[in-house]
C-alpha cells in the first residue's frame, strides 16, 4: 500500500496540484479548470444563457 507522503512525493515531482492529480478528467484539467474559472465569474443570467447554449449544441 501507498502511503500518504510517498503519494504527496509523486505529487510533488509531477508539479501538479493534488486537485489535478485525483481530477475524473486529468487529461483535460487545465482546460477544464479554466472553464470553470471563467464560468465562475459570469452572472446567474449569463450562466444559464451558456448552459441553455450548450445543452442546443450537443
Amino acid at each position: 500500500m501507498l502511503s500518504l507522503p510517498m503519494l504527496l512525493k509523486i505529487i510533488d515531482a509531477l508539479d501538479i496540484s493534488c486537485a489535478e492529480f485525483f481530477a475524473e478528467n486529468y487529461t483535460n484539467y487545465k482546460q477544464d479548470k479554466e472553464i470553470i474559472n471563467l464560468l465562475s465569474n459570469l452572472s446567474a443570467d449569463r450562466k444559464n444563457s451558456f448552459i441553455d447554449l450548450m445543452k442546443n449544441t450537443k
